[in-house]
């Protein structure tokens, strides 16, 4: 637990994190191929402050290989101010060699490791030069490269008031980091307006050097990925990780982002990541999501526990609770399900509901429901699971049904209140439903799901339709008027993108005279031209919308409002990449059904938005959430997050990260 304290760590290279409590500490546990059960601990010599000089603050520290066992290891230790310290931790009489640094420019900045130059480099504070060292020649007597900076046209383009936004900022930073994959060397230079535990405003600015020391401004690392943090700065291939390419993953104590190096816009944004409880509050009355679980212990009961940290909508920040729950609801396969705050684990082959990450429920003792062990029809099977949903918001309720979807063709169903209470087996015959979500209609006191094709719903329960379910057919409008709204919705996007890059260059126009009329005109034909093929795409896309390839997925999901007694189909989808696995795009359709089966496409859901994910959907007003926005899907998964805003087609928020519960939790609110 101490490497998760703030002051725990001062810095990490490779996998290594290094400890400073009475001499510094190289230790691999944060490493993920690392043996779990045997972490490897290797102590550096105690440190030797020189005069004028403090050993107590780091400002980050470096090695030249993958570990500090290895015989030519150098282990780099940065300290605020002048002092630089070097040791070789595999020699058997290791010391440190500390280099007093006279040029005050380097006080602050960071080390790092040039393979290419076999040396510890930082650049100085403005970004002007770069001073290396070794433990030969260059160890009093620095090399020293004047970087050449770009001339005038190669500078960025920005108004006169970005440019005097950048001079404003509180912290300027800069980073030297190389990519051995590419034997390429840049600086990144960071710009940041910020307010306590917040980064209001930063701003990237990338330059590649070569080894004259000419420095370029580039907007294009290619398949590159820069990982910026307290950490030795690292640049990998995209592909390695499955990362977006030419982006910066940028994490500090209160905030990580994802930031496209030619945009210069945060892809993903989550803030207040700091996860000591005492600095965070909880929202208590606002959908969220489980972010991670923080280990904390264990107990007898439980194993390992963890506080939990969620996702607020309140304010889009992220909030450690003093909650401790299990660390295996953090697991991928941990849970099954969840529904209306409870989640659902399956060990044994007996399901158990459990208000663990149910911020409303006690924090101290937990409750644990135990359902009847499964019982799996002949030629099925009850090991995967689809999803849960339940009938109200407890399964403690006298009249609560809890229905559990396995993949294939049973659905099981049980009154977990009643005391002799014993699963409900249904075998579905139609293969349509085999894949399908279900979930709770309050409207129909039916469990409702849709069929694969989109055409039709079948609806079970414990009375007349239990062996023969209730079946709707959906009567859609026009196949051509979907169409054509499809189309529309996508040139809305393409037409503002148009316009956001010619109010652009006309705000360059004006501020800097520097275009002239055949060069803005080309440009704006430039621009036109991109979104000419854009539409194209579009209507390719549109096309085949309903003819997915092997690489498509499409789901659909019924929601109901229980604010305006509307139900909702949802249309889902996604084009993977078959190279690399990741998600290109994604589409929403939504059809308003009525209780006669027509299904009409809207992008109006009468003031409440719809959240999706592994959990039972459902709708909350607008007027619960931070911007108040209707007409929103908030949709989850696994690896990635976002939302859709239907009425101008925009996806606000999206990004690629790992959540331990991809479960969106509704609010505890009073149905009106």
């Amino acid at each position: 637990m101490e490497l998760l304290k703030e002051v725990g760590i001062i810095g990490a290279s490779h996998g290594w994190v290094a400890t400073l409590k009475n001499g510094i500490v190289c230790q691999d546990d944060l490493d993920l191929h690392a043996p779990d059960n045997n972490p490897k601990r290797i102590p550096l010599p105690p440190l030797e402050t020189l005069p004028h000089n403090q050993t107590q603050i780091v400002t980050n520290i470096a090695m030249s290989s993958s570990s500090p066992e290895d015989e030519d290891c150098i282990v780099a230790v940065k300290f605020l101010g002048p002092q630089l310290s070097l040791c070789r931790p595999a020699q058997r009489d290791c010391t440190w060699s500390n280099i007093r640094i006279s040029d005050p420019s380097f006080f602050s900045s960071h080390v790092m490791y040039s393979k290419r130059d076999e040396m510890f480099s930082m650049p100085s504070s403005r970004g002007h030069y770069t001073r290396s060292w070794d433990l030969v020649r260059h160890m009093k007597e620095p090399k020293l490269q004047m970087l050449m900076q770009p001339p005038e046209d190669q500078i960025p383009r920005m108004t006169k008031r970005a440019w005097q936004r950048l001079e404003s900022c509180c912290t300027k930073q800069h980073y030297l980091v190389e990519s051995s994959h590419t034997d390429e060397t840049f600086m990144l230079k960071w710009y940041t307006q910020s307010r306590p535990t917040l980064n209001v405003w930063d701003h990237f600015l990338l330059l590649k050097i070569d080894k004259e020391g000419n420095a370029l401004y580039t907007k294009d690392i290619g398949d590159l990925c820069i990982l910026l943090s307290r950490s030795e700065p690292i640049c990998i291939p995209a592909k390695l990780n499955r990362r977006a390419k030419n982006c910066i993953y940028m994490l500090t104590e209160h905030e990580f982002a994802i930031v496209g190096i030619g945009s210069n816009q945060k892809r993903l944004k989550l803030s207040k990541l700091s996860l000591r409880v005492s600095h965070l509050t909880v929202s208590q009355c606002f959908s969220n999501f489980i972010f991670k679980v923080e280990p904390c212990g264990s107990t007898l009961r439980d194993g390992d526990v963890g506080y939990l940290a969620i996702h607020s909508y309140i304010d889009n920040l992220i909030d450690c609770t003093p909650k401790k729950v299990p660390t295996e609801l953090a697991k991928e396969m941990g849970t099954i399900g969840a529904s209306h705050g409870w989640v659902a684990t399956l060990k044994n082959g007996v399901v158990c509901l459990q208000d663990d990450l149910d911020l409303h429920a006690s924090y101290t003792d937990p409750k644990r429901i135990s359902l009847p062990p499964l019982v799996t029809l002949p030629n099925c099977q009850t090991r995967v699971v689809t999803n849960v949903a339940m009938s109200s918001s407890s399964p403690e309720d006298e009249d609560c049904i809890v229905a559990v979807k396995f993949l294939g063709p049973q659905l099981s169903l049980c009154r977990p209140s009643q005391r002799d209470c014993t699963w409900s087996n249904i075998r579905i015959t139609d293969p349509s439903f085999f894949s399908s979500h279900v979930m709770y209609s309050k409207r129909d006191d039916m469990f409702s799901m849709m069929a694969s094709g989109g055409n039709y719903t079948g609806s079970w329960d414990l009375g007349r339709h239990m062996t023969e379910p209730k079946l709707t057919m959906l009567s859609y409008p026009k196949q051509r008027v979907v169409k054509d709204r499809y189309i529309e919705s996508m040139g809305k996007f393409a037409d503002k993108e148009l316009m956001r890059k010619c109010e652009w260059l006309q705000s360059e126009f004006n501020s800097y005279k520097t275009l002239s009329v055949w060069q803005f005109t080309s440009q704006i034909w430039h621009f036109s031209s991109q979104v000419w093929q854009l539409h194209s795409q579009v209507w390719q896309l549109t096309s085949t919308s309903y003819q997915h390839d092997s690489c498509c997925r499409m789901e659909h999901y019924l929601v109901e409002s229980s604010h305006t007694s509307e139900t909702f189909l949802v249309k889902w989808s996604t084009y993977i990449n078959p190279q690399e696995g990741t998600v290109e795009w994604d589409q929403f359709l939504v059809f308003r059904i009525d209780e006669e089966g027509n299904a009409v496409y809207t992008e109006d859901f009468g003031g409440v938005c719809i959240f999706l994910s592994k959990a039972e959907s459902f709708c909350l007003p607008a007027a619960c959430l931070h911007d108040q926005r209707p007409n929103c899907i908030y949709h989850l998964s696994k690896n990635s997050f976002g939302i859709r805003c239907m009425d101008d087609n925009e996806k606000e928020t999206t990004g690629d990260l790992n959540f331990p519960g991809p479960f969106w939790f509704p609010p505890k609110l009073d149905s009106k």
